[in-house]
């Protein structure tokens, strides 16, 4: 169901990004996230995203890691993508998002 819906979230006009341990991804701080509007897809802590679903995005990006670890809790993760999206898109956090 997951490929569906990105189809459908395509066929909309809205961008797909998946956040992932893919070693030449463009670090996330430094990608520049549309401001019409993103779906950030994420995958499996352990396994990551199927490759039929990364063909799906119109991007990917990770966030560095150093040490022997190369992934992050996935809710962590989402936090840390979902505030660098909104400090891209102008909220200075002390007003509620629009």
């Amino acid at each position: 169901r997951t490929l569906e819906v990105l189809q459908e979230l395509r066929a909309g006009g809205l961008q797909i990004v998946a956040l992932e341990t893919v070693a030449d991804a463009p670090l996330v701080h430094r990608y520049a996230f549309p401001a019409s509007g993103v779906a950030l897809l994420l995958g499996n802590e352990r396994h990551g995203l199927e490759a039929d679903l990364l063909a799906e995005c119109g991007a990917v990006v990770r966030i560095p890691c150093r040490g022997v670890k190369n992934s992050l809790n996935v809710g962590i993760a989402a936090a840390i993508c979902g505030y660098e999206i909104a400090r891209q898109w102008g909220w200075d956090g002390a007003s509620p998002a629009a």
